[in-house]
Parts: structure tokens; sequence; C-alpha cells
């Protein structure tokens, strides 16, 4: 039977077939929101470009907004839908809405070498659990509990806690953070506009993300300064919640920035940062942390999901 699989965020739309075996090789197609008036409309037009006569037996959709009663309304456009109404459009059926981290988290098990790079080594325990988050427009966080060999997916809200600064440029730009906005999360540094944030604070220039990336690419220090306090504050977040859950089965870091620093990022400064625990810095030294490069890493999940049900 083929199913069919969608990761939608703010912006774009990645679609995808998938079997039992996993998605279907050749079948990802990526759309632009703006370009289509429904999601209903975006399938409709996935299944016909790909030349996919007829129904498709579930529909898992990975979603980056809140699901109430089996609605969805989407944050960052117009776009609103249902589970009645995606089964519909594309003779599903059924449909299940997954939220965009957790649909990542039950792909886990799924990952292989192919889907991404090693930061930092280390000797990962089977069914061991394990952390995935990263920063993107927010902070993602997920933990997968592998239990006799399927996934327990535990979502998280650790993006909300309060972020607490090392160094004195992570207070300078926490004590900015806290002007702006109160109270300083974890997600208001660690996302997209928690890196402009902190270039402003360094700097007292307002710019974008992609213009403090674009600017570390090409060599700018104070630019280079920020990608270094970001990523350090990343390895101490993740540290922070491997230990909360005794992550023994590794971290995996994705998200929407760390394509486009993680080129700039030093690992030996990471690997400081990510080990700097005091007692339990040998510990951690066994964690092994692993950066997606898979742009797929929702669609695996949500075609895991599918074949579990």
């Amino acid at each position: 039977m083929t199913h069919l699989v969608a990761d939608l965020g703010g912006t774009n739309i990645r679609l995808a077939l998938a079997t039992e075996d996993g998605l279907k090789k050749g079948s990802t197609r990526r759309y632009a929101v703006a370009d289509f008036a429904s999601l209903e409309d975006t399938c409709r037009a996935y299944l016909k470009g790909i030349g996919h006569s007829g129904k498709v037996g579930k529909a898992c959709l990975a979603v980056a907004a809140p699901v109430q009663e089996g609605k969805v309304r989407m944050t960052n456009h117009h776009w609103r839908f249902s589970r009645r109404s995606v089964c519909a459009a594309v003779g599903a059926s059924k449909t299940v809405f997954l939220n965009d981290w957790e649909a990542i988290g039950y792909g886990a098990s799924l990952l292989t070498p192919d889907h991404y790079v090693d930061l930092l080594d280390g000797r990962p325990v089977r069914e061991g659990c394990v952390v995935m988050c990263g920063p993107g427009t927010g902070l993602g966080t997920v933990i997968v509990h592998p239990v006799n060999g399927h996934p327990t997916v535990i979502p998280s809200e650790a993006a909300h806690m309060t972020f607490t600064p090392r160094s004195p440029h992570q207070k300078l730009i926490g004590e900015f953070l806290k002007a702006k906005f109160g109270h300083v999360s974890w997600e208001r540094v660690l996302s997209g506009p928690g890196l402009a944030d902190a270039y402003q604070a360094l700097s007292g220039e307002r710019t974008s993300p992609e213009d403090v990336t674009r600017r570390a690419q090409t060599g700018e220090q104070l630019a280079l300064k920020v990608v270094e306090i970001f990523a350090e504050s990343l390895a101490h977040y993740a540290a922070n919640l491997t230990l909360t859950v005794l992550a023994q089965g590794g971290v995996y870091l994705g998200g929407g920035v760390l394509p486009h620093i993680r080129p700039l990022i030093n690992i030996r400064a990471f690997d400081q940062a990510f080990t700097d625990k005091g007692r339990y810095a040998k510990y951690l030294t066994t964690i092994p942390v692993r950066v997606l490069t898979t742009p797929e890493p929702a669609l695996i999940g949500a075609a895991g999901y599918l074949h579990r049900m």
C-alpha cells in the first residue's frame, strides 16, 4: 500500500510517497506554500504531478503548528485544514497530524550514516535514550526512548526553560534579550531570530539571521564571534538535555540554522562547551553528537510512524 507523507512549515511543504519499507525513492517534491490556495490543492497537484493515480492508503503530516480536535490552523500563513479534509482530498482512509519535531523523533531509529555527520564522537548505547533538537524559526526539542526496538517519542517544551548564560558575551546577550522580552528562554537565544538579536546585542545594529550568516561566511569577525557564541550555547543546551534524560543513544542536532553555520563551528570549542559539566565531564565524552544533513528527517519519521500504525 502506498501512503502520503508531508512536512509542512511556514514557507514550504515537502511531500513524498511511502510504503512499509520507508520513503519511496525519488518521490519527494518541495513546494512554496504561497503558490497554492490550500493544503488540499497542493496534495492533489503533487499526486497528479508525480503520476500517482487513485487513492493513497493513509496520510501522515508533520506540521509546525498546534493541532486542535483534528484541525490545524497554520501560524505563519492562511492555510486551514483538518484530518477529514485531507482524507477527502487524497482518498486516504486515515490522516494523522504530528508536531514537526515529534515526527523527526519517530525517524530516529531509521537514520543511517547517510542522514547525518558526526560532530563529536562517542559510544552510543543500543536502545539508549536519544535527544533531538535544533534551532530554526524556534527551537525544536524531542526525546526518544526506544523500547524493544520501538520508539517512545516524548514531545518537549524544554526550549522555554530559562536561559543560563555562562560567559561575559552570553550575559550581555541575555541582558539585551531580557530588556526586549522579559523572560529569556533558550529559544530566544537558539533560533534564527536569536542569532540576529545576538548580533544586535554586541554591535547595536539590527539585521537579519540570513545577513549574520552571510557576514560570517565572508569572514566578518563580529559575525564569526556571534556564530561561536551561538554554537557554544547550543552545546550547553544539548548537554543539559543529555544529563536530564541520560541520553546514552546520542544527540542529533537539526533545524534550519545549522546547515548555514555548521562549516563555521569550532569543533574543539563546541566539545569543551558540551563536556563542561564538572564531575560528569568524562561521561559526556561518551555521548555522540551528530548533525542531521538530510533535508527529510520529518518525512522519514512520518513514514516510520505510518509503518507502526
